[in-house]
């Protein structure tokens, strides 16, 4: 995506994770990435983020920005993985919103 990677694995016992914090032009973005079978589907990636999930990221983002003094605009993203027979499919799905 043209991303420059900041970190992966982001993570802060007892607080959260985020999966890549990568910077698109001036905009920081969060990415979350879920994995799936073939047998899955597409569709339902993002609804995995469940309320306890959806806190622990937001968590992990405050934790982030604060500890590196950031005050920028900010994005999420979903990154879906789906393993199947042959090379893995990957998408991502830009400016997600955080629905919990």
């Amino acid at each position: 995506q043209g991303h420059e990677i900041l970190e992966t694995n982001y993570n802060v016992p007892k607080i959260g994770k985020i999966d890549i914090i990568s910077r698109d032009k001036s905009m920081l973005v969060f990415t979350e990435v879920q994995t799936q079978t073939t047998e899955q589907g597409w569709e339902e990636s993002h609804k995995q983020i469940n309320n306890n999930k959806g806190d622990r990221i937001m968590n992990a983002v405050h934790h982030y920005m604060e500890t590196k003094q950031l005050d920028c605009d900010f994005r999420f993203e979903v990154g879906e993985v789906i393993l199947g027979k042959g090379r893995p499919k990957i998408r991502i799905m830009e400016e997600t919103t955080l629905v919990y």
